[in-house]
Formats: C-alpha cells, structure tokens, sequence
C-alpha cells in the first residue's frame, strides 16, 4: 500500500511497517530529520547509495525503527520493496536483502539479492521462500538467507513481474519472457 511519494506501508493482522526512502540520511549523524533506534549498513564499498528506514508499529504504537543502507545498486520504493511472514519482515535495499525481526526489527541476516540491484522481493505460495526480482537474475532465498538457486536473463529483467502458482513470468529490456519454475530454479520457456 503506498501513502505518497518515497513512503510505503504494509499491513499484517496487527503489525504495520512503514517504509520510508532517506536519500539525505546521514549515518551517525545526530542532524537527521528522523531518528531510528538502529543504523544498519549492509555493504559499504564507496558511498551509501539506497537508504531506507523502517518502522514497525503494532496496534498502532512504535515497536521499532532502523535504517538500511548499502553501496549496491540504487533502489526506490515500490509495492514490493518488502515482504511481511509471520516473525520478520525481508527488505530490498540496493542489490541486498535484510532480514529484520519483528516487532523490534532486529537485523537477523543479510544476503546479495542480486549482483546489481533489486527490483523486488515476492513470498512464494507457501511463504517459506522469497523470491528476488534483481536485475540481472531471479533468484530463491530461503527465510533463513541462504541461496537455492538464480536464473539470469539475456538482457536486464527491467519487465514486469508476476506469480502464477509455481512459475514466475518476468520479461527483460527486449520483451523477451521468461518462465521459471519455482521449485527448481529453471526456465520453461523462453521467448
């Protein structure tokens, strides 16, 4: 659900986590517009290209608040920068994703989503894995962080993304689509 430009909010049962773009933040700085009880770099090879802060509210009272950030491909917010399961929330912030706990949004684990930038996170029908729509690849993590599998286009997977039960449909920067079984990580068809 989105509630303007660079916030996001998402909702399960009685957990909410607001998900706001910090271009301008600065880590360690006490001069920030917002504060969080936690500062969290994911990567820092140069400077910090994405930086996303998070709060998680539960009946509506702050139970949590952290800000990401990493030097991997830039990423906005979209309708799946994150992913709500039951105990955690995964989050896409440049090419990485980050496991937080819920409600204090603890980081729990962090993983490479993709070798450029992470275009979206999407729970699988029976929310035991994510999968990553990255740029270059689409790959499955499980929730615990670790790695099944990654299928890279011919070009970048700049297309939409969708789910139809075990295949995910994607299609890259010439129109070609691809059809990748989810279970084990290979393509169907292609073109």
């Amino acid at each position: 659900m989105s509630t303007g430009p660079g916030k996001r909010r998402w909702e399960q049962e009685r957990c909410v986590i607001e998900m706001i773009d910090e271009p301008c933040y600065t880590f360690g700085s006490v001069d920030n517009v917002r504060r969080y009880d936690r500062e969290i770099i994911l990567e820092r090879e140069h400077h910090l290209v994405s930086k996303h802060g998070l709060r998680c509210l539960v009946n509506e009272e702050p139970c949590g608040s952290a800000v990401l950030g990493t030097s991997g491909g830039a990423t906005g917010l979209t309708e799946h920068s994150c992913v709500l399961l039951a105990d955690r929330v995964l989050v896409a912030v440049g090419n990485r994703v980050a496991a937080l706990a819920l409600p204090e949004l603890r980081l729990l684990w962090e993983a490479e989503g993709d070798q450029a930038t992470c275009f979206g996170l999407h729970a699988t029908p029976d929310e035991r894995h994510v999968l990553v729509h990255g740029e270059l690849a689409i790959s499955k993590l499980t929730i615990d962080g670790g790695k099944l599998w990654a299928v890279f286009g011919r070009d970048i997977l700049t297309g939409s993304f969708s789910l139809h039960g075990g295949v995910a449909v994607v299609s890259d920067w010439n129109g070609e689509e691809y059809r990748i079984d989810i279970e084990r990580g290979r393509p169907l068809t292609s073109g």
